[in-house]
C-alpha cells in the first residue's frame, strides 16, 4: 500500500515541481526592465535571422551541386559567394592541401595582385623558421582557426613571413578565418558506412515520409532537409549543432515547422 501510494504521490510532486518553475519564471520576467526585454527580443531576431540566412544559402548551394553536372567551378564560386556574403568578409579563397601545401583553387573578390602571388606562392604549414603558421596548425590539427589581426601576429611583426606579408600589405587581410573540410580518404571502403549512414538517414527521416512531385519538388525537400540538419542537435558533436549558438536561458518556446511539420526546430523568443 505505501508504494501505491508513492507512486500516486509522483504526478502531483511533478506538478508542484513545474508550478514553481512557472512562478520562478514569471518573476524573473516581472523583475527584467523593458529595456533588457527589448534587447533580448532583438538577439533572438537577429539569432533568427542568422539561422534564415544560413539555411538560404545551404539551399543555394545544394541547388547549384545538384545543376553542376559533375563541373566543380560553379560549385566553388557559390560556396565563396555565400560564406563572404554571411561572414560580411572583403573576400575569400579556397585551397586544396596535397601534403606540403595549400594551393589556391577558387577566388570572390580577392584583389588580383594578391591573388596571382598566392598561385604562384602556395601557402606553407610552417613558417621559415619552422614554427606553425595558423594555417599549419589549421591543417595538423583540422580545427577552425580565428586571428583577429594578422598584422599583429609575429610571422608578420617578426618573421616576416612572405605568405603573410602578402596577406597583410597586397590583400589587406587583418581578420583570417580559416576552415579545414574533412574528406572521407580515397581507397578506404570500410568508410563507405559514413555514406550509407547518411542515405539511410535522409531515407528514414525525410523521403520515405513525403510524397516527391518530380524533381525540383525532390530538390527543394532535400534542400530544406539539409538546412535543417545544420542547427540539429548531433550525438556526434557532443549534442552540438553544426551551426552552434548562444545557449537561451529565457523566452517562450517557439516550434518552427520544417518540411510542413515532419520536423520542428525549438527556439526561444
Amino acid at each position: 500500500m505505501k508504494r501505491r501510494g508513492k507512486a500516486k504521490d509522483r504526478p502531483i510532486k511533478a506538478l508542484r515541481r513545474n508550478r514553481v518553475a512557472r512562478k520562478a519564471r514569471k518573476a524573473r520576467i516581472a523583475d527584467t526592465s523593458p529595456a533588457e526585454l527589448r534587447e533580448q527580443l532583438d538577439q533572438r531576431t537577429r539569432e533568427r535571422d542568422e539561422a534564415l540566412e544560413q539555411q538560404a544559402a545551404t539551399s543555394k548551394v545544394l541547388q547549384v551541386i545538384s545543376s553542376s553536372s559533375g563541373d566543380l567551378e560553379p560549385v566553388f564560386a557559390t560556396m565563396l559567394a555565400e560564406a563572404v556574403r554571411i561572414c560580411d568578409a572583403n573576400f575569400g579563397n579556397i585551397y586544396r592541401w596535397d601534403g606540403h601545401a595549400l594551393h589556391l583553387t577558387a577566388t570572390h573578390d580577392t584583389p588580383a595582385a594578391f591573388a596571382d602571388l598566392r598561385r604562384r606562392l602556395p601557402i606553407r604549414g610552417t613558417s621559415i623558421r619552422g614554427t606553425l603558421t595558423p594555417t599549419g596548425y589549421m591543417v595538423a590539427t583540422k580545427k577552425t582557426v580565428h586571428v583577429a589581426d594578422l598584422a599583429a601576429e609575429p610571422i608578420y611583426t617578426q618573421h616576416q613571413e612572405p605568405g603573410a606579408v602578402a596577406a597583410v600589405e597586397l590583400g589587406g587581410v587583418r581578420t583570417l578565418l580559416g576552415i579545414r573540410d574533412r574528406p572521407i580518404s580515397p581507397g578506404s571502403p570500410w568508410q563507405n558506412g559514413y555514406a550509407e549512414r547518411l542515405i539511410g538517414t535522409v531515407r528514414r527521416e525525410c523521403l520515405d515520409r513525403i510524397l516527391i512531385f518530380g524533381e525540383s519538388h525532390l530538390r527543394r525537400v532535400l534542400a530544406s532537409y539539409a538546412a535543417y540538419n545544420q542547427t540539429r542537435t548531433h550525438l556526434a558533436l557532443q549534442k552540438d549543432a553544426p551551426l552552434c549558438r548562444a545557449v537561451q536561458w529565457s523566452g517562450a518556446i517557439v516550434a518552427i515547422p520544417i518540411l510542413t511539420g515532419l520536423h520542428h526546430q525549438y527556439v526561444r523568443i
